[in-house]
């Protein structure tokens, strides 16, 4: 099979045909910057030959001096906006939380070296949380066990992984 895609420029758009020539789908894509609140609007939409909507994903970003950061992912199939949302530490960028659009969640915590310290996901129908009590908690600690393991603040080896659901604890390991 031979697909030719083909950009337009002017309207941001690629097209794609099959080898008859017969237009099978066509992406757009459009940016809209925010200069006020940093942040930038894009819009992707997936059309078929007829020119229907077949998705249409929207996405959020925040722009600082490093890059850019999403702060807001939908996914529109018919209609359903599926939202994701994003939030971020604010000194190192790292992800901080994530809530999908199905109600899931993720928490991640960091050491002042930016190593991971706690990870925290739904559990069941847990509401969202930042304490290790509530729902699938994962809490690494890099404290060393041994005289002779010396850690220094690059390594991001943790000693201590524990993992608890509901704020009971269902595994620890130990690492020299």
């Amino acid at each position: 099979h031979v697909h030719n895609w083909v950009f337009n420029d002017a309207a941001n758009m690629w097209t794609v045909s099959n080898g008859s020539g017969n237009e099978l789908v066509s992406n757009s894509k459009q940016e809209q910057e925010n200069p006020d609140n940093s942040t930038v609007l894009s819009i992707r939409e997936t059309r078929n030959s007829s020119g229907n909507l077949v998705s249409k994903k929207t996405e959020y970003h925040k722009t600082y001096d490093g890059g850019q950061l999403l702060l807001e992912k939908i996914n529109d199939p018919d209609g359903a906006a599926l939202k994701t949302s994003y939030e971020y530490h604010e000194a190192s960028k790292l992800q901080k939380k994530v809530v999908n659009s199905n109600g899931s969640w993720k928490c991640t915590l960091y050491n002042d070296n930016n190593h991971l310290t706690t990870e925290i996901k739904s559990y069941k129908n847990i509401p969202y949380s930042t304490s290790a009590t509530n729902g699938l908690s994962t809490i690494n600690e890099y404290n060393s066990h041994d005289s002779a393991d010396t850690v220094n603040s690059s390594d991001g080896r943790p000693r201590t992984i524990t993992q608890k659901i509901n704020g009971t604890v269902i595994s620890k390991r130990f690492f020299v």
